[in-house]
């Protein structure tokens, strides 16, 4: 057996050269987790009355408050089995730890060192459980090797044999299989190690638990395949704007080697190499969170609204015409992801709506996606609704403002075709002040400050305006 801290002792060094005492760490913090962030924290939300316990190999007191340690059996004396005695438990310890700190920073924190071993482990997360904590994390695990984990015959669709060697058509047949299952555990065999059940026991007493998802692409983790366990990781984004100024967010891996099944994933925090450093700050988030309970439905809807996009993101190469076999796909995954949203974020107007720090953090980055692609085949209305209600939602979302603003610009144009020259400029100077939103966030974007200036000019003589590609 081999517990495996998700991330060495370098990692966590490098992660703390940019933390600042005080003041927390010196990174950028961009993308929808960290706009969340910013909702919950001007709510008033800082996670008091939350207790979170870190389940940690060690922990370094003298960058975090010894006064937090709860040792799962008497305090061994300097020796082999000191959790924190050992470099590298007590670098990664305190990185975990001040991550949730910065997220969650009035939350009740509770670290229990387990020097790695079993026993210490299990005596700790039945102290977390004894003690009654509301989140639990672990950013380490055992790793199992893919082959060993997969249900081979749940995961391959029956359809895949007729691909014909065509890889698209394989992908879609694929996902489109993925998505008959709300999770991807439908597809892997049952965890019954020993810390699956115990994660499992802590889960069911009321326990959210989370844990890093693996540092391997060939493996999968114990306990983060566990059956209520949320597994966390990192992907990174890259942007790309099209001919006619929307623009495209494509998700992929982190710049470290993760394993490849996860429930939620947050953009790659800068020197974060290790998804150890992922599961702190959604359990930080946790305590943020009205309602921690929902994570289980959101990390649904990350599961069928993420097939949908790497399917989406594929087809941006394919011929544009609407073809049942691939786009057909692509709108059941997303409307099965808006169906698993835990609220009904469509039962009210936009306007109605204010700033929401889950939705942001877990189904903004959905609805964003699902109206470009309504946009691309011209469903205007559908595409508007979309966008507008994730842009309330998130109103510091640069994608989403930047794509509103677009959206608008196309209802002006609309609007000019039919002699409607008061609504043209309306949305017009609506488009100018989505895009000076969007620059707040990435006032370097170029095309951001072109089509705002384009917008603000239109909307003073929408009649000789034509927008420009």
């Amino acid at each position: 057996m081999r517990i495996a801290n998700e991330a060495g002792a370098d990692t966590a060094k490098l992660l703390l050269m940019s933390y600042v005492p005080g003041k927390g760490f010196a990174t950028p913090k961009i993308g929808p987790f960290w706009d969340a962030v910013a909702i919950a924290h001007d709510a008033g939300r800082f996670g008091r009355g939350c207790r979170i316990a870190v389940v940690e190999a060690g922990l370094d007191t003298g960058l975090v408050d010894p006064a937090l340690l709860a040792w799962p059996v008497p305090p061994p004396e300097d020796g082999e089995d000191d959790p924190t005695r050992l470099e590298r438990d007590r670098t990664h310890g305190a990185a975990v730890t001040l991550l949730i700190q910065e997220v969650a920073p009035e939350a009740t924190l509770t670290i229990y060192p387990t020097a790695n071993r079993r026993d210490y482990i299990e005596k700790a997360l039945q102290a977390a459980q004894e003690a009654q904590a509301d989140v639990v994390n672990l950013s380490f695990g055992i790793p199992r090797k893919s082959e060993e984990v997969y249900d081979k015959d749940a995961f391959f669709s029956p359809d895949v044999g007729n691909a014909g060697g065509d890889p698209i058509r394989f992908f879609f047949e694929q996902a489109a299989h993925m998505g008959t299952r709300s999770s991807w555990r439908d597809f892997v065999t049952p965890m019954t190690g020993w810390l699956d059940l115990a994660c499992n026991a802590v889960a069911q007493a009321g326990a959210t638990v989370i844990t890093s998802v693996g540092n391997s692409e060939a493996m999968l983790g114990s306990p983060a395949c566990a059956e209520h366990v949320l597994s966390v990781g990192y992907k990174t984004v890259t942007r790309e704007m099209g001919e006619e100024g929307f623009e495209t967010a494509t998700a992929q891996g982190p710049s470290f080697s993760q394993s490849l099944l996860t429930d939620l994933t947050l953009t790659q925090l800068p020197n974060a190499l290790g998804s150890s450093f992922a599961a702190p700050l959604i359990s930080g988030f946790a305590a943020l969170m009205e309602d921690r309970t929902t994570l289980p439905a959101y990390a649904r809807v990350a599961h069928y609204a993420g097939l949908a996009s790497m399917l989406f993101a594929m087809r941006q190469n394919l011929p544009p015409q609407w073809d049942d076999a691939r786009d057909g796909v692509i709108l059941d995954l997303y409307l099965k992801a808006i169906k698993a949203m835990p609220h009904d974020y469509f039962s009210q107007p936009a306007s109605a709506l204010k700033p929401d720090a889950a939705a942001a953090c877990f189904v903004t980055s959905p609805m964003i996606n699902f109206g470009l692609f309504h946009q691309q085949f011209g469903n205007l209305e559908p595409s508007y609704h979309l966008l507008n209600h994730a842009h309330r939602l998130a109103p510091h979302d640069p994608d989403g403002a930047a794509n509103l603003a677009v959206t608008k610009a196309f209802l002006a144009q609309n609007a000019v075709a039919q002699g409607a020259l008061e609504d043209a400029a309306q949305f017009l100077q609506e488009a100018a002040d989505h895009m000076d939103s969007a620059l707040e966030k990435r006032s370097y974007n170029v095309h951001y400050k072109a089509r705002a200036e384009e917008f603000r000019t239109a909307s003073r003589d929408p009649a000789n305006w034509t927008m420009q590609t």
